[in-house]
């Protein structure tokens, strides 16, 4: 009976693909953005890649509530809302038990942790929501990551659903379900993971921590003030 969504899903990986490819050509920012983070790819095109990012945040940020309550699913990546089941992301009903404040944090997180496809693929929505949310709180304002947090891949991922689980624990518990979530079954299906996948996600974390186009708009003016200045 899996063979079906698995043809499915592998017919929309190659639309995905040739979506980047095409925006790529014709410089499509936001469409190269979403359809890298949709693969778990690393772009080829850094620079292309990083002014999508700004793109889907400023569409995020000036959306604000309609984002939630869109009735089709959506990632929390930008305002394109295609393909996210074949992908194993978040929907709209799961993102909905959420405060506006807490899916901005996992918007951020979105930006600050990178989660490859294999390791998506292997995950329920509320594991992976649980990692974006965890990893904009813990990252923001704490300049040695390195000497904060454990650096081994089990590690992280028990730091990380610690802290997300204290403050969205009850949310998070009914977020949809692709598989088992008894206790050790998430760490059973991370640990079949290939190395370069464990560490890529690792990696990412370690990386210093990216604010948002409010928060760098805030952190300047604060600035100002602190020194006197006048915006």
């Amino acid at each position: 009976m899996a063979e079906p969504e698995n043809k499915q899903e592998r017919q929309i990986e190659i639309t995905i693909q040739k979506d980047k490819d095409d925006a790529l050509k014709h410089g499509d920012a936001l469409k190269y953005f979403d359809a890298c983070n949709a693969l778990g790819l690393e772009p080829e095109n850094q620079l292309l890649y990083e002014v999508g990012q700004v793109e889907s945040e400023r569409i995020y940020e000036t959306r604000n509530d309609k984002l939630i309550t869109s009735n089709k699913p959506v990632r929390v990546y930008s305002n394109d809302l295609k393909r996210v089941r074949a992908a194993k992301l978040i929907t709209t009903n799961d993102l909905n038990r959420l405060s506006h404040k807490d899916l901005e944090t996992v918007f951020r997180g979105t930006q600050n942790l990178t989660i490859p496809r294999e390791m998506r693929n292997v995950m329920n929505s509320g594991e992976i929501a649980a990692k974006y949310f965890a990893a904009a709180k813990l990252k923001k304002g704490v300049l040695d990551l390195s000497a904060t947090y454990p650096s081994d891949f089990l590690g992280l991922i028990k730091v990380l659903d610690t802290r997300a689980y204290e403050v969205l624990g009850s949310e998070l518990l009914k977020f949809k379900k692709f598989f088992s979530s008894k206790p050790g079954d998430q760490i059973e299906r991370l640990n079949s993971l290939d190395s370069v996948i464990r560490n890529t996600f690792v990696n990412s974390f370690f990386e210093p921590y990216r604010l948002s186009r409010i928060e760098k708009d805030y952190t300047a003016r604060i600035y100002e003030l602190v020194n006197g200045q006048k915006s």
